[in-house]
């Protein structure tokens, strides 16, 4: 197996002004700190679930919403610091909402 002479010719092309580096959802959950950061990553939620490469298999609001409460149910019984009226009023905003 012969290597091929490196190429001084070659070089990196710059990216897009309007290049993106992929977001990654699971990393960036335990930074979120502010109610803007939270609806970025809702957004990228929305994004994921039309443009990434895994199909969701809670893939319609009923499934999303019983995983959602079951994920919830997962969760440490204490969770101080979580005002959960918001969060309620924030869904039921969502049901109207565009």
């Amino acid at each position: 197996m012969s290597t091929r002479p490196r190429n001084p010719q070659l070089r990196l092309l710059p990216l897009p002004a309007d290049y993106e580096p992929p977001f990654d959802l699971e990393a960036s959950v335990d930074d979120l700190k502010t109610a803007e950061e939270m609806i970025h990553w809702l957004r990228e939620l929305v994004r994921d679930y039309w443009e990434g490469e895994e199909e969701w298999s809670n893939d319609t609001l009923d499934l999303f919403l019983e995983g959602f409460a079951s994920a919830m149910a997962d969760l440490p019984k204490d969770q101080t610091g979580v005002d959960w009226p918001i969060l309620a009023r924030a869904f039921l905003a969502a049901t109207v909402r565009e």
